[in-house]
């Protein structure tokens, strides 16, 4: 298993196409994982449409990917401090 943060930013994106090289060469399954601050969004973190799209490198690779959605309570070293939920979701390949 690989884990990767995604955010949709550039190095998280270049991150994603190196780990789907990868993934697809050793024949791992990634967990992907969104971090939101509570009140930053979507009420499921995992559930963003961008989810889709920035995984979309590892869906097309047919690398077993899992989206994981994490919620936090503060911004910063404040927000390692209150997990207030998180929740799977389940991708192709």
């Amino acid at each position: 298993v690989i884990l990767l943060g995604i955010d949709g930013s550039a190095g998280s994106a270049s991150a994603t196409a190196w780990t789907a090289r990868l993934a697809r060469t050793v024949g791992a399954e990634v967990v992907a994982v969104h971090v939101q601050i509570a009140g930053d969004g979507a009420e499921d973190p995992a559930a963003d449409p961008a989810c889709k799209e920035w995984v979309a490198p590892l869906l097309d690779a047919g690398v077993p990917t899992r989206v994981v959605g994490v919620r936090v309570a503060g911004h910063g070293a404040d927000a390692q401090a209150a997990l207030i939920e998180h929740r799977v979701h389940f991708g192709q390949g």
